[in-house]
């Protein structure tokens, strides 16, 4: 049940409705008595099912309800309608900090008074025992008068204590800003979950973006705890090293290596700030590409009294996301009740894994689908579980496949994986990277050939070639992005995730790195991206842009120009943001600066153009200036 406008739920008249997430509703009301507008939550109506939630949703509503900070939204009121429950709490007029970092409106030094008080609230809290669980830049709202409030005590601390369909055996928190324990649907939780969460907005606030980012929810929870924190200064060297060094602990993996409370934190970068002399945001500095390169994964997060058990509700069940709702089941991840709801789609047909001996990328697929089985002998197949013939099995370390080409995978080890998960793609990508490592391809390509008839998913395509290109094999990565990409060119996931890689492939080419894009190029002559990407491999392959063209060597087009290939893409699929953002990087190989910022600025307007086009036109203007 949700309130309409103009109801009257208890003394309070519903206004307008303020916002909508995957565990609650937002109304402004009024009360007419006091003469004062409030905000009321309508918990999702899936808590009430719960037998027994309305007495822990009064007690726990009386904990929240007790704080009382300058900094924290307070709430006025409990209660149920038609046995749905909802909290009344302070209505504040003001912008969300997201909101504000939208506009890029922020000096360093609100920054500071901003997160000094949000940790001053946090502490405060954490004090009473009570944690937030969902510390974001959309929690903290910053009124007209510019004083920040943290909101949402209630909602995480309500949602987490019961036992409904939405908080058992669940996770509460945003991707982006989730700590590695929560991530891995601990209990245990205790203040330096909240710290890891505020050390996400620090760094968001400071280095110009999250340190995680993907196109699912799930991927970004994975990096939280598997993945090595990409280094400020390296993302943004405007950043000085004494700021990166509290950003690193603050987001330690282990919450014992962070720091104690959020105000020692706080207190931290500020005197970091002085020692680094650091005197404004640099936004402008940021580069994206870096992400890339330190995109790598690191040994597993083992918290404290881990006792190497999988981690079941990561992998099969359902994550309540503020900005949606996460589901993890057999079939894939769904992700409701946000701006975009997809799903894993299985390939259509395995014709394009072909492309390019693409069957180099197996062992991320592995990695991606979460393969359990035992331990083999090769050490790379060790983990802490038990044996399958105890019944009891382990999530494997495919770390060491993801950090480069290093010792072979035993083909004995392989076929016996087969045998025990014959219906399990990874298991045959596995196999195929064992034939690789013996010198066996066409081995490894029917091996391949068995894993897709399986129906790995897209996203395991994705998170493939990411570790294909760690290996080294950026050719194969290349080539099997450019067949995902083909055959999805609607999905705008691949489009954003394939596309900047094909695009920094292109935009590094040298000349012997044409030959990877004539191929694609012959294999899609008529895809406007890959036209594009051509285009963009010819400029940067060439010491002289105007003259650079399509080797004669290639497929299709040979001695097209790169303008001209780049103009056809333009004309062909208006549409698309990336071909008219690489006619801005022709225009400024040649020196037309002024042509080159009018197609920047166009890529950069189209309502559908991918993150990747976004952020690079964004800089390249910057820089433009």
């Amino acid at each position: 049940m949700s309130f309409t406008i103009g109801q009257t739920v208890g003394p309070y008249t519903v206004i307008e409705q303020l916002g909508q997430g995957g565990m609650a509703t937002v109304y402004k009301a009024f009360h007419a008595n006091l003469s004062r507008y409030v905000a009321i939550k309508v918990l999702h109506v899936a808590f009430s099912s719960d037998e027994g939630f309305q007495e822990r949703f009064r007690r726990e509503a009386q904990i929240v309800g007790r704080l009382d900070h300058p900094h924290i939204v307070p709430i006025f009121d409990y209660a149920m309608q038609e046995n749905q429950p909802y909290l009344i709490m302070k209505f504040i007029e003001g912008q969300t900090l997201k909101q504000d970092l939208r506009a890029e409106r922020l000096t360093l030094q609100e920054v500071t008074r901003i997160m000094t008080a949000v940790a001053d609230a946090l502490d405060y809290a954490h004090r009473n025992d009570v944690l937030h669980r969902d510390v974001k830049p959309s929690n903290i709202i910053i009124d007209r008068d510019g004083v920040p409030y943290l909101t949402d005590f209630g909602l995480a601390r309500i949602a987490s204590s019961g036992e409904s369909t939405l908080s058992q055996d669940m996770m509460l928190g945003t991707p982006q800003y989730i700590s590695p324990e929560q991530a891995q649907g601990r209990r245990d939780l205790g203040p330096s979950t909240d710290i890891y969460s505020l050390g996400v907005v620090l760094y968001e606030l400071v280095v110009g973006r999250v340190p995680f980012t993907a196109d699912t929810p799930y991927a970004i929870i994975h990096d939280h705890i598997y993945k090595s924190l990409p280094l400020p200064s390296k993302v943004n060297p405007a950043v000085p090293e004494a700021v990166e060094r509290v950003l690193l602990k603050a987001l330690a993996k282990n919450p014992e290596d962070r720091y104690r409370t959020a105000g020692e934190m706080i207190q931290a970068f500020k005197a970091a700030v002085a020692e680094g002399r650091m005197n404004e945001l640099s936004r402008q500095m940021l580069r994206p590409e870096a992400f890339a390169e330190s995109n790598y994964v690191a040994a597993p997060y083992a918290p404290p009294g881990y006792t190497g058990q999988p981690i079941p509700q990561m992998m099969s069940t359902p994550v309540p996301i503020s900005t949606g709702q996460m589901q993890m089941t057999p079939a894939g991840m769904v992700v409701t009740g946000s701006s975009a709801t997809r799903k894993n789609k299985p390939r259509g047909n395995g014709a394009a894994w072909a492309l390019g001996g693409c069957f180099v990328f197996v062992c991320a697929c592995v990695l991606s689908t979460g393969l359990i089985f035992s331990a083999f002998g090769d050490p790379r197949f060790e983990h802490n579980g038990v044996s399958e013939a105890s019944g009891e099995t382990d999530l494997l370390d495919l770390s060491d496949f993801a950090v480069g080409v290093q010792d072979a995978v035993r083909l004995e080890d392989a076929e016996a994986l087969v045998e025990t998960h014959p219906n399990d793609p990874a298991a045959y990508f596995v196999l195929a990277l064992a034939y690789l490592d013996a010198g066996d391809p066409n081995k490894a390509a029917e091996a391949v050939q068995s894993a897709v008839a399986l129906n790995p998913t897209v996203d395991t395509i994705l998170e493939a070639a990411e570790v294909a290109a760690a290996r080294g094999y950026d050719d194969e990565a290349t080539t099997l992005l450019a067949s995902t990409l083909a055959e999805n060119q609607d999905d705008p996931v691949v489009r954003n995730e394939a596309g900047g890689y094909l695009y920094t492939q292109a935009f590094n080419a040298k000349p012997d790195d044409v030959a990877v894009f004539c191929e694609i190029l012959g294999q899609y002559p008529d895809y406007a991206v890959f036209q594009a990407m051509m285009g963009q491999a010819l400029i940067s392959a060439s010491s002289l842009p105007r003259r650079a063209a399509v080797p004669q060597r290639c497929p299709v087009e040979g001695g097209t120009s790169a303008e001209e290939l780049i103009l056809k893409a333009t004309a062909q699929t208006p549409e698309y943001a990336e071909a008219f953002f690489v006619l801005g990087n022709y225009y400024e190989a040649i020196d037309e600066m002024d042509a080159a910022k009018e197609q920047w600025n166009l890529a950069l307007a189209m309502p559908n153009a991918p993150t990747w086009v976004r952020e690079r036109a964004q800089i390249k203007l910057a820089n433009s200036e």
